[in-house]
Order: structure tokens, then C-alpha cells, then sequence
């Protein structure tokens, strides 16, 4: 470690000492010496560049001592270049006078199609880290109990006999996921790297974020509460190109093929810890690993087909584990399948994609059962963009299935106990979007959406209505009202305890069923301005009121939900601010028939800076923030709630197991989405400097970046798993939290 930041040094000393100088002028046309914005000056020895600005002007610093070849180019004009000797720590003038050179271009044939005007929640800063706006929801973010019906299963087992506080493990992450996430149109749950660790959240091949924090169209549902829409780089064309990084904590590569019909990007990366005995006592607790590709093959002119995969993996290490087998890990695989075309219609696409998401989690103090939980959701999908009148129509169905098992997984492999249940749903969907330009920046839309379950679940009409004004160039306004619907995981308590029996070594299911998949909706207004008056410069606002009903945890009762939601991204010369801050409340008056007033609130911020320091050096810094966040309850009994019972019903040599009593009909009401505790703030800042070296390799150029981070600088035990501690003082403790780490790392581009 000392000799590395001693080269560093040595590098950066090295750079300072060498004799220095400077070349500065103005490029102009030589026709009535007009200024030539956006030219280029390259010092061609030095593979050198910089652009003149809107007056002509250029300056190139810190160049070596010595003769030099530079060159002025601009497309249409002759470009001239010249032998310079520039003087030991002096600095050299030199005007470009270039000649008019039209060139002669083939003829082209274009056809354009106006976008709409984009929502304040869809605008992504360019200068932010790569995942934009989806970098925020990590706060927000959770393993995904709740998804997978972990945490139902485990309260309806338990209704009758409710654990003690000592005996509860608290998940950070709503009590319900409300949130509809899209890979390149795969459902995925939980895509960002939860722990902070990984920089930034994302991989790298993900482009862009579109986020609906409320107001989504026509177009998208299954999101009660947001609509997060990711989509991946497709390889752009030139030559390939490559980064890989390695630290202490963490490694990764990316890979693009570059040009042809056919295109490539590959990304990988993973959290090893495995440098960090110095600093983190015992094994590293956390871990997380995910691969991201994508293939483009042009088919045609106007036809191109993607095929998209993603996997990724975390876990965290529980007190007294043996292995990371044994404690919390959650991941996705899914994979979609895309085809898009140009006609008179306008952009069809139609595609297939698939998502699989699964947790596991021991819900035991002693001898746990290990819990594990798999969604599985498929999407069929067409959707048309319409032409210059902007009428947008499409089709969609979906598919949603759900599949639980919990497994004790104490004792020998011939005595044990297994239990499994399966449930499924399914909506079929049809849209339609239209909008309409009534005045100059004023434009109307509005769409409606048909759901149709399978079962007895129904079907659902969702109405959406959306107003822009173009209040000025750089003004926009909206207004936007819809509702929404979205399939849920419940507890089933209507069944009796004689149903209530594990299975044995054959694991044969019983007919239990603990969990069931109904729909629930939700209603929104939202009010939103963005303005931006510079490139890379915005400011957002949006505020939102929802009405959700149907939700589980809250015994039919209704929630209500009000925020907003602040963007704000801004230059400063050679330094870039940038952060989002977000306040909602919410609040019921009615939970399991009873008149009872309950209010929670949650507030947090992801906020940071990046400063160019000049000579290379580049100092990046962010902070995350966040009080009143929302945990989910998963109980977790003692052996005594879960015991073998010789000579069952389904025994066939071997014994089965019965849970406590299970009441009648009835919901359990706990109202998760508004439990704050553990109570206290998550605080988490990290600082990087970067350095850049320049050289050439294999003929390209190639650029080394040794930096060095500090994670969770304000070492605070800040995690996602807390559990009161039953031999101590009864306040809730954290575990899998990272201490303050300094990491040292390089990062290879070429």
C-alpha cells in the first residue's frame, strides 16, 4: 500500500517538476477573419486536443518544453498545421487563419419523428454518475421479503402466538415492494447493490434511468407507488473498447465489440472484501457479484433485434453464522428478448421477457428454518409509437407467479423437514395513449388502461390524464392524474390448524396455502416543474399525493401518501453538484376495525460533488441520508414453534412437523409501511481521488486511473438487517455494517 501511493506521488512530482509551458490564440476563417467556434487545436506529437470557444479562442496548459507539432481543423475549411518550439515556463500566442474547403457529402435522406416533452421525474443529469436517478432509490431499496412472501408466511405461522421483540429481525425496505422496476423490459427486483459498497449502484452498460415517482402512462402499471424503466448500452460502433477495475474491496470489467451488424456489451462485477482483514473483524460481511450483456443485431435499415441478460447476487453474514449460506442472500435472473422497427406506423416494438428474483432468509432464533422465496413474472409485450400526431396505442399481457418453501434446516438429511406452496396470477392488459397540441406549449394527454385477471381476482380500468406547459424555453409544467393497480403478496390466515403440517423427506405438499395474490390500487396527483437554462444544468420539483388501498399490512384499510421529490444539478466551472432530496408522509385512520390515527414520515438525501483538481486529479464525493425509513418485521421463533410430530397424516417413515394454531378468517394487521424502527438515522458519506495516466498500448491509447476511496467515512454501523439483542440492553443492533474502509484500487480504459 505505502509503495503504491508513494508511486503516485512520485508520478504527480514528476509531472510538476518537468519545464512547462503554455500556447493560446484564435482561430479564424480567412475570409473577413470571422472567429471559428469548435474547432479543434491538437498538439499531434502529444495527442493533445482542445476545442475553441464561441469566440475562437483555445488555450493549451502545462505543455512540454520544447518543438511541437500543432494543428487547427474544422470541418468545411482546409486545416493548417505548424512546427513550434514552446519556451521553458513561457507562454507562445499563435492565431490559425484557415481557408474555406466545402465538402462534398452524398445525398441523405432523413425522416424525423418529435419527441415528447420528457417528465421532470424522467430527466437524468448528464454530468450525475452513469445510473442517474436510480442511484437515489437505494434507501429506499430491500432484499425483497415482502416480494416473495417470506414475511407473510412467517406472520400467518405465527399468528397465535407472536414472538417477542427480542425475537423480531427488522428488514429494511417497505413491508410490501409497491414499485415496478424494468431491465430492457425485463421485471427485475432490487437491481442496485444495496450495501453502498459498489460504485455506483449499477453496471456500468446500464445508459439510462427513467423514473415516474407518480404520473406514469397508459403504457406502464404493477407499480403502485413508481415505475423505474433501466435500459442497458448498446455497443456503439468504432473500434471495441474495454475497462476493468480492481480493488480491495471490489473488482469488474466492461467489454463492447464496437461496429457491425451485430454488437456486443458484456459488464461484470464483484464485491470480494477480500482485502480487508486490517479493518473488518471476522469475515467480510457482505457480498454481491451481478453480469449484465446485451446483443444488437441490425436486421435491417429500420429492424433491430436485443437480447438482454442480467444475475446478480447479495448476501450479508448474520450473528452467529458459520457461512454466508446461512444468512440473508436475494438476487435476480432475467432476460428479455426485443424487437424494434421503423414503419408509417411509427416505432413498433414487440418483445418477451422473463424475471426470476429469490431470497432466502433464516426465520429462526434457534435451529432456524431457512426460508426461501422465488417470484417469477413473464411479460409479453407490443407497443406502437405513433407518427407526428403522436398517437400511441399497444397490447400487453403479463403473467405473475409466486412460489414459497421453508425448509428446517437443522438435523440429518433423512429427518428433514420440508414444506413448500406454489401460487399464481395473471393480468392481461391493453392500453391506450393519445395526446394533442391544443396551443403553443400547451399539449393534453390522456390514455386508459384494461386489466384482466385470472381467477376471481376481477379486472381493473385505469384512467390517466397528464398537462404540459412549456412555460418558457426552459420552463416546463405538468400536471398528471391516474390510477394504478399492481398484484401483491397477502397472508391467508383462513386456514385450520389441522392443514397446518410439514411434509417429510419427500417434501409432499399438504395444501397449505399461507400466502395468496390479490390486486390493489391507487390513485395519484402529481405537480411537477423542471427548468433548465444550461447543458448539464437542472432543477426539478415534483409533488405528489396518492391514495393506495388493498395493501395487506393494513387490514383493507386505506393509505395516504403525500411528498416531494427535489432535483438539482449544477456546474461551477470544474466543479459539478448534484443530488436529489426526497420527503414523504403517510397515514391511516382505520387498521383492523378499529378508529386509529397513524402517521409516519421519511425523509432522505443523496447528494455529491466532482471537482477537476488539474494535472489529472479528479476528487469525487457523495452522501447519503436518511431518517424515518421504512423496515419490514420478520419474526423469528424458537424451535418451540416448530416442532416434529411423530406418526402425522403425511409421515411415511419419517416425522412431520406442525406449526402453532392458526386462527380464522381474518387479515394480520401489521402496519409495516409505517414501523420506523429501528429508530435513528442511516448516514453514509464517501470520498474519492482519482488520478489519470496516459499512455499508448497495442497502437491505442490507454488511460490508467489509480484512486483512492474512503467508504462510510463517518464510520457509522448503518445496515440493512437489525435485531434486538435478548442478553443486553434491548435496543435495536445492526449487523452486516461496514466499518470505515480506505480502499486503494486502479481502473484500466482503452
Amino acid at each position: 500500500m505505502t509503495g503504491l501511493l508513494a508511486l503516485v506521488a512520485g508520478l504527480s512530482l514528476a509531472v510538476q517538476a518537468a519545464p512547462q509551458g503554455s500556447v493560446r490564440g484564435q482561430v479564424r476563417e480567412v475570409a473577413g477573419e470571422a472567429p471559428l467556434a469548435g474547432a479543434a487545436v491538437r498538439i499531434v506529437d502529444l495527442d493533445r486536443l482542445t476545442i475553441t470557444d464561441e469566440h475562437g479562442h483555445y488555450i493549451l496548459s502545462d505543455v512540454p518544453a520544447g518543438e511541437h507539432r500543432i494543428r487547427a481543423s474544422i470541418i468545411g475549411h482546409s486545416s493548417l498545421e505548424v512546427v513550434l518550439s514552446v519556451p521553458e515556463n513561457g507562454h507562445l500566442a499563435v492565431d490559425f487563419i484557415l481557408t474555406t474547403q466545402p465538402v462534398e457529402l452524398p445525398p441523405v435522406t432523413a425522416e424525423g419523428v418529435p419527441d415528447p416533452v420528457p417528465d421532470p421525474s424522467a430527466l437524468s443529469p448528464e454530468m450525475v454518475p452513469a445510473t442517474g436517478t436510480a442511484v437515489v432509490r437505494v434507501l429506499d431499496a430491500s432484499p425483497g421479503v415482502s416480494e416473495t412472501g417470506i414475511a407473510a408466511t412467517a406472520l400467518a405461522l405465527l399468528a397465535s402466538n407472536p414472538p417477542s421483540a427480542e425475537n423480531i429481525l427488522f428488514v429494511r425496505g417497505s413491508g410490501t415492494a409497491l414499485d415496478l422496476v424494468l431491465l430492457d423490459g425485463a421485471p427485475v427486483h432490487s437491481p442496485l447493490q444495496i450495501g453502498g459498497l459498489l460504485d455506483p449502484g449499477l453496471p456500468a452498460t446500464v445508459a439510462n434511468a427513467t423514473r415516474w415517482h407518480g404520473g406514469a402512462p397508459a403504457r406502464f402499471d404493477g407499480g403502485l407507488s413508481e415505475v423505474l424503466s433501466l435500459e442497458s448500452f448498446g455497443s456503439p460502433e468504432g473500434l471495441p473498447t474495454a475497462v476493468a477495475f480492481v480493488d480491495l474491496v471490489s473488482a469488474g470489467t466492461t467489454f463492447r465489440t464496437g461496429g457491425g451488424p451485430a454488437r456486443a456489451s458484456f459488464s461484470a462485477r464483484s464485491l470480494h472484501g477480500g482485502a480487508t482483514g486490517a479493518f473488518v473483524d471476522g469475515a467480510f460481511p457482505q457480498r454481491y457479484a451481478d453480469v449484465l450483456t446485451r446483443l444488437d443485431v441490425g436486421m435491417s435499415a429500420t429492424d433491430t433485434l436485443m437480447v438482454t441478460g442480467f444475475w446478480n447476487r447479495e448476501s450479508v453474514v448474520l450473528p452467529g453464522s458459520r457461512s454466508l449460506d446461512e444468512g440473508p442472500e436475494w438476487g435476480n435472473q432475467a432476460g428479455s428478448i426485443r424487437f424494434r422497427s421503423r414503419s408509417d406506423l411509427g416505432l413498433l416494438e414487440a418483445g418477451v421477457s422473463t424475471g426470476e428474483f429469490r431470497n432466502q432468509l433464516p426465520i429462526g432464533a434457534v435451529d432456524p428454518v431457512l426460508a426461501s422465496g422465488t417470484t417469477k413474472r413473464t411479460r409479453v409485450t407490443l407497443d406502437i409509437l405513433g407518427d407526428q400526431r403522436r398517437v400511441r396505442y399497444g397490447f400487453g399481457m403479463h403473467l405473475d407467479r409466486l412460489a414459497l418453501s421453508t425448509v428446517f434446516a437443522e438435523g440429518p438429511a433423512g429427518q428433514r423437514l420440508e414444506f413448500g406452496q406454489a401460487n399464481s396470477a395473471v393480468a392481461l392488459a391493453g392500453y391506450f395513449d393519445t395526446g394533442l397540441r391544443v396551443a403553443r406549449g400547451l399539449r393534453i394527454s390522456a390514455g386508459v388502461r384494461g386489466n384482466l385477471y385470472s381467477g376471481r381476482l376481477g379486472g381493473a380500468l385505469s384512467p390517466r390524464a397528464r398537462l404540459e406547459w412549456n412555460a418558457s424555453e426552459n420552463l416546463l409544467m405538468t400536471v398528471s392524474a391516474g390510477q394504478y393497480h399492481q398484484l401483491v403478496v397477502a397472508p391467508d390466515t383462513s386456514v385450520s390448524a389441522s392443514a397446518a403440517l410439514l411434509a417429510s423427506t419427500e417434501a409432499q405438499q399438504l395444501g397449505a396455502v399461507f400466502t395468496t395474490i390479490s390486486p390493489a390500487e391507487a390513485s395519484h396527483f402529481v405537480v411537477g416543474f423542471s427548468h433548465s437554462a444550461a447543458p448539464g444544468e437542472q432543477l426539478a420539483l415534483q409533488g405528489y399525493w396518492k391514495t393506495s388501498s388493498g395493501l395487506p399490512v393494513l387490514g383493507g384499510a386505506d393509505l395516504q401518501n403525500a411528498g416531494f421529490d427535489l432535483w438539482l444539478t449544477q456546474p461551477a466551472g470544474r466543479v459539478v453538484i448534484w443530488g436529489n432530496y426526497s420527503m414523504a408522509w403517510a397515514w391511516t385512520e382505520l387498521v383492523a376495525g378499529e378508529r386509529t390515527d397513524i402517521f409516519s414520515g421519511r425523509h432522505y438525501l443523496r447528494a455529491g460533488a466532482m471537482a477537476d483538481l488539474g494535472k489529472g486529479l479528479r476528487f469525487d464525493a457523495d452522501i447519503a441520508y436518511g431518517a424515518g425509513l421504512e423496515f419490514g418485521e420478520i419474526p423469528r421463533p424458537g424451535p418451540s414453534n416448530l416442532s416434529a410430530v411423530p406418526g402425522g397424516p403425511a409421515s411415511q417413515g419419517g416425522s412431520t412437523a406442525s406449526f402453532s394454531t392458526i386462527p380464522g378468517p381474518g387479515p394480520i394487521t401489521i402496519p409495516a409501511i409505517l414501523v420506523t424502527v429501528p429508530e435513528g438515522q442511516y448516514i453514509r458519506l464517501n470520498l474519492r481521488v482519482t488520478a489519470r495516466l496516459d499512455s499508448h498500448l497495442f497502437g491505442r491509447r490507454t488511460s490508467f486511473y489509480p484512486y483512492v476511496r474512503v467508504i462510510n467515512a463517518l464510520d457509522r454501523a448503518d445496515a440493512m438487517f437489525y435485531q434486538f439483542d435478548q442478553a443486553a440492553d434491548p435496543t435495536p443492533r445492526a449487523f452486516g455494517a461496514i466499518p470505515i474502509l480506505p480502499v486503494i484500487g486502479v481502473e484500466w480504459r482503452m
